[in-house]
């Protein structure tokens, strides 16, 4: 079961908002003004104040309770379109209308959280793989997997500001110590060089 987070509410199963968030289609004639004009507070509930013909979205990741608006949160992080393009086209009406939402101040502090929730998701399933790889001895990834998660090397390392020229040394023979390391591990496994991703990669 699903809940909404609001006292008060019967939960739906989550089969239901599965179902109802994948087969959703939006009104995208709603989504243009009269004068030719795209719409972009008017189409979601939360700052669309006492106007809300348009409404198409919710900005709470939960679709609405009673009138069965589906929240652009959920939306986005189930198509789990990082290019944004398909994410684009399928809500709204293309890429020029979406940039014009994600630059809207009122729009920024949900954009922020949808991508990086969004990256997390991805990065959690990354690391999934990663911890199965290194719990199968027989797996042409084991040592690689083993050594990621010994390394910890999903964890996001600090930024504290320009790094001086002797850090920047330091890390760059270490990195080049721990590819040396990893390739020799792979030449004589006969392993093809197909490395792990690296922090950059999986943020």
């Amino acid at each position: 079961m699903l809940y909404t987070g609001k006292v008060g509410l019967t939960p739906t199963p989550s089969s239901t908002i599965r179902f109802y968030y994948m087969s959703f289609t939006p009104d995208k004639s709603k989504m243009i003004s009269e004068g030719n004009l795209l719409r972009t507070r008017a189409l979601f509930l939360e700052p669309s104040y006492k106007m809300q013909d348009y409404v198409q979205y919710v900005l709470s990741p939960y679709d609405h309770p009673t009138r069965g608006i589906p929240s652009i949160y959920r939306l986005y992080i189930e198509m789990e379109d990082l290019a944004e393009f398909d994410f684009a086209n399928t809500y709204f009406l293309g890429m020029d209308h979406w940039r014009r939402i994600c630059e809207c101040e009122w729009f920024k502090p949900y954009l922020e959280e949808m991508r990086g929730d969004l990256q997390l998701k991805l990065k959690s399933r990354a690391l999934a793989r990663i911890k199965q790889e290194a719990e199968k001895e027989d797996s042409k990834n084991y040592f690689q997997s083993l050594k990621y998660l010994a390394d910890k090397g999903y964890i996001e390392k600090d930024k504290k500001g320009r790094p001086s020229k002797a850090q920047v040394e330091a890390e760059a023979k270490k990195q080049a110590s721990n590819k040396t390391e990893l390739d020799d591990i792979m030449d004589r496994m006969d392993i093809p060089n197909t490395p792990l991703p690296t922090n950059k990669e999986l943020n």
